[in-house]
């Protein structure tokens, strides 16, 4: 299948007694796009190629729960075929070799291949540990990475139900958050990967599957005001429905069918089952925390000029609202126990993202400046006094969850969810960023 072109998909399979499956049919016109390597993404985002971090005091950061390990032989291999130079991250905690997981991989890889050169600290907590672990673990040092990526999280319903959590664990990991921020540190995390309900995720790191499509539920710790929430993106030049379809002009027996070509461009758009992946991205708003001040301008545009928004019962249109950026977060090649793997998710979003200020950290500290710390209030100031800071994308949407296997008790597709649009949306949030303008 060329790369790009939406098409449709059946299978079945043939048992050893040669006996056949039924026929199943792909819910959504298939959009196969490129594998995604650091250099496309240093391409995508106008950071040039070869751009390598040099400052001693720059540091990056991901933290690993649930037994999740990576290893150095991956990471090697993973270097060598992007071309990159070999780095060795610092471990705080236990890591094992043998086992490496995917999302470890993920993390490590990307952020070191995007932030290369940049200090980078691997977190590694052990079962029953979570995001409020680390935390105090960064509260009791005094040289904490600068930008950390985090992986994981649930709804807020998810805490908030949780036996031992509720929704005091977020307040008092809030209150951990704003420390950070105070400290001058960047935290990072994924928006969620079925879409603004989250309706039928099976990883949920607290909670069982969400079962129905309303009402949003948002995704915690990315939607606290005090973390750059990330959502994905992928590259694609048909992303409607309608794109590859064929359609004769002029009806009758010797008409000619001819395809629908949507664009010739390759551009970025939010990732989505509707848009033909196999997974949504996340975005909505807080049922928990008020909007913070820094979002007022961005947000209340965007409510009182959508169209699409659903009823208000099933959001809380006063809430923080995510996600806050995007960057690519679909096909990213990894080594993964020795093994080319592409993988995708806004935990690929977060450590791209993660690497990319990095690198402007770099830029600041060696002209003499501070790092970028608590990055929100300048993300919408940037996006208010530099338009071209971020490549806003005003195609797509997150209704939908993540498509599920035959029989699956959860829906695939959902009637309401938010629609991208001009400026901030909780799609793609204020777009992708440009790094040569924000550098």
């Amino acid at each position: 299948i060329p790369p790009y072109t939406r098409c449709a998909i059946s299978t079945q399979t043939v048992y050893s007694d040669n006996s056949m499956s039924d026929v199943y049919d792909y819910p959504t016109k298939y959009a196969p796009t490129s594998y995604i390597t650091p250099q496309l993404v240093f391409e995508t985002y106008s950071i040039p190629i070869g751009t390598r971090a040099v400052n001693p005091r720059n540091s990056q950061a991901i933290v690993s729960f649930e037994e999740q390990y990576y290893s150095h032989e991956d990471l090697a291999k993973f270097f060598d075929a992007m071309g990159l130079v070999k780095q060795t991250p610092n471990l705080v905690g236990f890591n094992n070799d043998t086992i490496p997981g995917g999302e470890a991989t993920l993390d490590v890889q990307w952020v070191m291949g995007i932030g290369a050169g940049v200090n980078t600290t691997t977190w590694s907590f052990p079962n029953g540990d979570y995001i409020l672990n680390w935390a105090e673990a960064v509260a009791g040092i005094e040289d904490a990475p600068l930008v950390t990526s985090i992986s994981y999280g649930d709804t807020e319903v998810g805490y908030e139900q949780k036996s031992g959590y509720g929704l005091q664990y977020i307040y008092r990991m809030n209150e951990e958050l704003i420390k950070m921020a105070v400290r001058g540190l960047t935290v990072i995390a994924g928006s969620g990967d079925a879409g603004w309900s989250n309706v039928g995720e099976m990883g949920n790191d607290l909670s069982a599957p969400d079962t129905s499509c309303v009402p949003g539920r948002a995704f915690y710790p990315s939607v606290s005001p005090y973390v750059m929430s990330l959502s994905a993106t992928f590259l694609s030049k048909n992303y409607l429905d309608s794109c590859g379809q064929h359609i004769t002009p002029i009806p009758g027996e010797s008409s000619i069918s001819v395809p629908i070509t949507c664009t010739g461009r390759v551009s970025e758009v939010p990732v989505s089952v509707s848009g033909g992946i196999s997974w949504t991205t996340g975005g909505g708003f807080s049922n928990v925390t008020m909007r913070h001040e820094y979002q007022n301008e961005a947000v209340n545009h965007f409510l009182s000029t959508s169209k699409n928004l659903p009823p208000s019962q099933y959001f809380n249109a006063d809430g923080q609202g995510y996600a806050d950026i995007a960057t690519i977060g679909w096909n990213q090649l990894v080594v993964w126990d020795n093994v080319f793997f592409p993988i995708g998710g806004t935990s690929a979003s977060g450590p791209v993202a993660a690497g990319l200020f990095a690198l402007i950290n770099d830029a600041l500290l060696e002209a003499g400046k501070q790092p970028l710390g608590f990055i929100n209030p300048s993300l919408y100031r940037w996006a208010r006094d530099y338009p071209d800071a971020f490549i806003d994308i005003t195609t797509g949407k997150n209704n939908d969850g993540d498509i599920q296997e035959p029989g699956s008790s959860y829906p695939t597709f959902c009637e309401y969810g938010f629609t991208a649009a001009a400026g901030w949306d909780p799609v793609t949030g204020l777009g992708t960023p440009n790094f040569a303008r924000l550098k």
